[in-house]
């Protein structure tokens, strides 16, 4: 169970980082069309509030189009992605869809892995190429949920 679990996240956070580098280049100039957009606003008119250029790139039609590509990929293994953005930080949330999959091993299992170097310089990776685009990402967070949206575990990296 081990070694089929980190071989799932080990592919998850190399996937993750292609998606994400893909997202990265093809929203740069939806980025540079929404910041014109803003500037063309009247200084007069209240400011209303505003999301952050992460949220605006998870929201997007193409980004939620890749990560649902990606999502199907998990399903067969009982898990669903989800990539959300709250902030300055980017999400990645893996739901088990299996009631009763999240076992406390499988919880141990899932801490070792957020902890290992090789997840660790995954993510890391992902911030950097994030931040390429993004200066203002902060970090990475990668949570783990059951069924019903209660955390397993999570980490962030920054």
């Amino acid at each position: 169970m081990m070694k089929f679990l980190s071989k799932i996240l080990t592919l998850t956070a190399a996937l993750l980082l292609l998606l994400t580098a893909v997202s990265c280049s093809s929203a740069a100039s939806d980025s540079s069309q929404t910041d014109t957009a803003a500037e063309s606003v009247s200084s007069a008119e209240p400011a209303a509030p505003t999301e952050s250029p992460l949220e605006t790139l998870t929201k997007s039609d193409d980004f939620r189009q890749q990560v649902s590509t990606l999502s199907e990929s998990y399903e067969a293994q009982g898990m669903k992605l989800t990539i959300t953005a709250e902030g300055n930080t980017l999400i990645y949330t893996c739901t088990y869809m299996v009631e009763g999959a999240a076992t406390d091993e499988v919880k141990a299992d899932l801490a070792d892995h957020l902890a290992s170097e090789e997840m660790t310089n995954s993510m890391l990776e992902v911030l950097h190429e994030m931040q390429q685009t993004y200066p203002e990402t902060e970090s990475v967070r990668v949570r783990y949920v059951d069924p019903d949206g209660t955390e397993l575990i999570a980490k962030d990296y920054r």
